[in-house]
């Protein structure tokens, strides 16, 4: 079989993807009309779009519970090894990622199901690991969360490693996983395992990224941080001989003209439901950034301090010409 580059090891120094088309809104928590649906057929689109446009990957985010409130926002959400597998099917080029809950998926399984797509995709599959934060989410499955995520994380990821690395039964006794005579075939073409990030924030998650993976996936609201995230994950992976990527999320307005994106960008902001402000103001506390309770979000869901008040941009949008509406 002809394996392909992957993109991300492509010669473009800056690599662009589309990210969480997967599930309903993508990152916009908004009650605008115009908000993603994600259905299947849009998914298909948006996946074969880029990738004639030549960006380099899709990435997905994993969701198995809503965040309530009048849309039930991300309630509906595709799983990401089927979703990756059927685009992988659809499209020629791009790198089409999946993002595994390390406590909810077991490694056996993933190691089957991942190298799976990169078959079917000759190479393109990639992997994103996150531990999870939503004990309502991890209650579903009768799991709870894990003190010590990242270490879990790291004994999945050697098993999956390894599992690939040989054709000879693998026993395995560790801290959250003991397999016996544990196989699976066939290994991923990429060697020694697809491409993989890590989302992560946190200092624990960042030294998993630097030691374990090959990208960081992480947000800042300034441009002008983007430097610092970038040099304290070179320093970590520095510390254990290893070079890591770090990638980011930005949102894009599309019209006709700068005006008009300006405009519809000022008049859209999100309408938060007492849901999601909740949510927000429990992650914020407990990762003791409680400065993020204060900050309203834009309809594209970046922090944005002026962002007007819910009434107000009722009123806003009624004044906005129908085009700017789509």
């Amino acid at each position: 079989m002809m394996i392909k580059t992957h993109p991300l090891h492509g010669s473009n120094k800056l690599k662009l993807g589309v990210f969480s088309t997967n599930a309903d809104g993508g990152l916009a928590i908004t009650d605008v009309p115009e908000r993603w649906t994600a259905s299947w057929q849009d998914n298909l689109t948006a996946a074969q779009i880029a990738d004639r446009a030549g960006l380099e990957f899709m990435l997905p985010i994993a969701r198995w519970r809503g965040f309530g409130g009048r849309n039930k926002v991300r309630e509906w959400s595709f799983e990401t090894f089927t979703w990756a597998a059927a685009l992988a099917v659809a499209t020629e080029q791009i790198g089409l990622f999946m993002t595994v809950h390390v406590p909810l998926v077991h490694p056996l399984y993933a190691a089957k199901a991942l190298a799976t797509v990169d078959h079917i995709s000759q190479g393109r599959a990639g992997l994103n690991i996150v531990c999870g934060w939503n004990p309502k989410e991890f209650g579903m499955f009768g799991t709870p969360l894990v003190e010590k995520g990242y270490d879990q994380a790291a004994e999945w990821i050697e098993i999956l490693e390894k599992l690939y690395a040989s054709d000879q039964p693998l026993d395995y006794e560790g801290t959250y996983y003991r397999l016996k005579e544990a196989v699976s075939r066939p290994a991923s073409l990429q060697v020694p395992r697809p491409v993989t990030m890590n989302a992560a924030f946190g200092g624990p998650g960042r030294d998993f990224a630097a030691a374990r993976c090959d990208y960081l996936f992480t947000t800042f609201s300034e441009m002008s941080d983007a430097g610092k995230h970038v040099a304290d994950i070179s320093e970590r992976a520095d510390k254990v001989g290893r070079n890591v990527g770090v990638y980011t999320v930005a949102h894009v307005v599309c019209r006709p003209t700068m005006e008009e994106a300006q405009a519809y960008y000022t008049a859209m902001p999100s309408i938060w439901s007492t849901t999601m402000r909740s949510m927000l103001i429990w992650q914020a506390r407990r990762s003791s950034r409680s400065r993020m309770t204060r900050m309203p979000m834009t309809a594209t869901g970046s922090v944005s301090p002026a962002a007007p008040a819910p009434t107000r941009w009722l009123e806003r949008r009624k004044r906005l010409p129908p085009r700017w509406r789509q």
